[in-house]
C-alpha cells in the first residue's frame, strides 16, 4: 500500500472529467438467435468479447477485443483484457479482508 501511494505522488497526470475511469465493454454475441437482420430483445448468447477502451490520460491505446466462450469464462477474458492494456489493479479494503499474502 506504501507503494502505492508513493507511486501517486511520483507520478500524477491531469485527468478530465470522463477520461478519469478506466473502461471496460462486454459485448455478448446475439447472432443466429432470430432470423437474418432481426433480433429477440433482451436474448443473446453466453459469450462475445470484453475490450479496454482507449483513454488517452491512462495512455491506454486500441487493443484487440479478448473473446470468451461462456460466462465462465468471463473473469479470465477480463484479466486477459487488464494484462494486456497494462493496467495495474489495487485491492479495496473490503477485498483485502479475504485476501492472504504470505
Amino acid at each position: 500500500m506504501a507503494r502505492a501511494k508513493l507511486l501517486l505522488k511520483k507520478f500524477p497526470v491531469e485527468a478530465p472529467q470522463g477520461e478519469r475511469m478506466i473502461v471496460l465493454t462486454v459485448r455478448l454475441w446475439t447472432n443466429k438467435i432470430a432470423p437474418r437482420g432481426k433480433v429477440v430483445t433482451k436474448h443473446a448468447h453466453a459469450a462475445g468479447v470484453v475490450r479496454v477502451e482507449p483513454n488517452e490520460t491512462h495512455n491506454i491505446g486500441s487493443l484487440k477485443p479478448i473473446p470468451f466462450g461462456s460466462m465462465l469464462d468471463l473473469p479470465r477474458a477480463i484479466e486477459k483484457a487488464l494484462l494486456a492494456a497494462r493496467v495495474r489493479l489495487h485491492t479495496s479494503t473490503g477485498e483485502r479482508r479475504y485476501r492472504v499474502t504470505d
